[in-house]
């Protein structure tokens, strides 16, 4: 089984804030590890179908971006977001984070741009003016 299968397994099971479960990617001994993108759902749980989304580089530029560092391993955020109209992320903002001063949401708002939504949901409803929740932890850590 896939890892983001794993993922999504996990992430159904107890929920987007409960096993944020993302691939870690191998790099050098000494050098923080980060994970290859954030988890999203809708508030409601739901999965949110992306016609765009990050990639690893993108991911890897956010961090960069937002001066994640070693201090930042272990530490994880939430954004939360509305699909506009024109199925991009507005209205984004930090919802919690696991310290006030880790930069992990940050980096997280670097990368809703690259995001557009579907135009509906899986059950045919409309997209639009939903909020969605973007996760990410930084170091192999789950959100509790």
């Amino acid at each position: 089984m896939e890892l983001t299968q794993k993922a999504d397994i996990l992430s159904g099971m107890l929920g987007l804030r409960a096993a944020v479960f993302l691939a870690a990617i191998a790099v050098p001994a000494g050098v923080a590890h980060a994970q290859a993108g954030p988890d999203t759902r809708f508030e409601d749980g739901a999965r949110v179908v992306w016609t765009a989304a990050p990639n690893h580089a993108d991911v890897w530029r956010a961090m960069g971006e937002a001066d994640l560092s070693r201090s930042d391993v272990g530490q994880w955020a939430v954004v939360t977001c509305v699909i506009a109209e024109n199925r991009r992320l507005t209205d984004c903002a930090i919802l919690e984070q696991s310290t006030p001063d880790t930069q992990v949401g940050q980096a997280i708002l670097e990368l809703t741009d690259r995001y557009r939504a579907r135009s509906t949901d899986a059950s045919g409803r409309s997209v639009i003016g939903r909020r969605v929740e973007l996760a990410m932890a930084y170091g192999g850590t789950r959100i509790p």
